[in-house]
């Protein structure tokens, strides 16, 4: 949304950056992995009494570490990555997931509606993909649109002419 030169070089030519070596999990792949990790621990969990309930019953470590073995099984880290390492990003997942837990614990209630719901809506001609990460009902019935960040986020990027990040944008639409 900011250029629409690397728009056009990225989406019509399919040109693609040499990705910059960094030490650990790529981003993305992180980011992955988080939106496993939440989308299995939405599943089991239909909303903020039931994990009200986890957290009061001491089940959250138990819940937490069930979905994140369950996530990891499914990912294919070959070598560099050792067994310490694996063990070390379950670990910062668990924790995350854990301050995560924590934060919707202390919202108002709600039910989750639908995780990962994948759609094409038509926006002007355009066929846009939409998964919103989740979508959460109220107690007065409206809905909340939540999507998950790992990285930096500011509330003002959507602010330009050019909004940066703006899929929050598009799915109100």
């Amino acid at each position: 949304s900011l250029c629409p030169f690397k728009a056009f070089a990225e989406h019509r030519l399919d040109s693609r950056c040499v990705a910059t070596p960094e030490p650990g999990l790529p981003a993305k792949e992180r980011g992955t992995i988080l939106h496993g990790a939440l989308k299995a621990f939405w599943d089991g969990v239909e909303g903020s009494a039931r994990l009200s309930e986890i957290i009061e019953g001491n089940g959250l470590e138990a819940r937490i570490a069930s979905v994140v073995d369950g996530v990891f099984k499914d990912v294919r880290l070959g070598a560099p990555f050792s067994a310490r390492f694996i063990e070390i990003e379950k670990d910062r997942l668990s924790s995350l997931l854990r301050d995560w837990m924590v934060k919707e614990s202390k919202r108002p209630s709600f039910i989750v509606k639908k995780v990962e719901d994948e759609k094409v809506v038509d926006i002007c001609g355009l066929e846009i993909r939409l998964r919103p990460d989740r979508v959460d009902i109220l107690a007065d019935s409206k809905s909340v649109l939540i999507d998950y960040k790992s990285g930096k986020v500011d509330r003002n990027d959507w602010l330009g002419q050019r909004p940066r990040d703006p899929q929050m944008i598009v799915y109100s639409l």
